[in-house]
This record gives structure tokens, sequence and C-alpha cells, in this order.
């Protein structure tokens, strides 16, 4: 193996698991938002919550969803990279999956 090819083995996963990361994070902050605003619109009442209020619901509805889908690739990209890592990396970039798949769950069941 190449000095430059045992580089991208080190590195790779690991930037792999930065995005898996930063994407469950924008999903954790985006679901917060979300769940503020909807408090919002259950706190406005059947006829108080103005057309504006409900068109942002909406809108982060969509935004949630889309980080959601992003930070399941992110995560499947990872199991993918751990499962052809090297066997003295594996087992630390699987349990970074593991770790990440069940925050991402809990995150998804707030969804």
């Amino acid at each position: 193996m190449s000095f430059a090819a045992a580089e991208r083995a080190t590195t790779q996963p690991d930037a792999t698991t930065d995005r898996a990361a930063n994407a469950l994070r924008q999903l954790r902050q985006n679901v917060a938002l979300l769940e503020r605003l909807c408090d919002m619109v259950d706190s406005a009442g059947p006829a108080g919550a103005d057309a504006e209020l409900r068109q942002q619901v909406a809108v982060q509805r969509g935004v949630v969803e889309d980080l959601a889908r992003a930070t399941r690739r992110h995560l499947t990209e990872l199991l993918r990279d751990a499962e052809n890592s090297p066997p003295a990396t594996a087992p630390r970039r699987r349990a970074a999956h593991a770790r990440l798949r069940t925050d991402f769950e809990r995150v998804e069941d707030r969804i």
C-alpha cells in the first residue's frame, strides 16, 4: 500500500464520520426549531395561527425531511466505510456509526 493510499484509508472515514455528525447536528437543530414553531401554532389556538406562521411550519417540515434524508445517506456511507476499513480501525468506525445511528433514531422519533 502506498503512503497516499494509507493516508486516504485513515482520513477518509474520519471525514465521513464528521459529515454524518454534522448532518445529525443540523437535523437536531432544525427539529428543535420545528418544535418551537409547532408550539407557537398550538398556543395560538385553532383560529389564532396566521397563514405566515403555518407557512413557516410547512417550510421547516420540508427542511427537516431533507436533512433527515441527507443524514440517512451519510450514515449509510459511514457504515459502508466501516465495513471496508482495515481490521485495526473498523471497530472504532462501527462504534461511531452505532452511536450516531442511535442519536439519529432519537431525533427521528421527534419528527
